[in-house]
């Protein structure tokens, strides 16, 4: 998980939504508690976006709710260039982000993108993209889910 934009205070109900995500990952989520995946906080010293603390690892899910509103387009970018490396060809990466007709820095810390920013850096990147329709969100943010592109 990247993060949750939201904070803390809001995380309860936030794993709540996750549970309505994909319903593969629903499964998954019943069968094995969260302290059976024996999860671990890390801190990125580089504070960036290569994942470079997750060298040589590969995860199943990867979550970043409410994160892109608050990212610049070259954090994503930088985010799409590298989460490949950390993931396999059967891993999914769910995020949120505000969608708008056009990109737009809506607050100082709040931005809003259209959709085709993301299909862009999925094609160039090697990823399959599609936007989830079935996904509620409280502050109506998008969810979009991303994964390997098959050839």
């Amino acid at each position: 998980m990247l993060g949750e934009g939201v904070g803390l205070a809001a995380a309860g109900d936030q794993v709540a939504h996750l549970h309505r995500v994909d319903a593969l990952y629903v499964e998954a989520l019943e069968a094995e508690t969260l302290a059976a995946q024996q999860p671990r906080l890390v801190l990125n010293a580089d504070r960036d976006l290569r994942f470079a603390p997750f060298a040589g690892e590969r995860f199943d899910l990867l979550l970043a709710h409410a994160v892109f509103t608050h990212l610049m387009p070259e954090h994503i970018e930088e985010c799409f260039a590298h989460v490949g490396a950390i993931m396999h060809t059967e891993s999914v990466f769910f995020f949120t982000f505000r969608q708008a007709a056009a990109y737009r820095r809506a607050t100082f810390k709040d931005f809003d993108y259209p959709f085709g920013f993301f299909e862009t850096l999925a094609a160039r990147n090697g990823f399959a993209i599609a936007l989830r329709n079935d996904y509620y969100h409280p502050r109506r943010q998008a969810m979009a889910v991303l994964r390997k592109s098959r050839i």
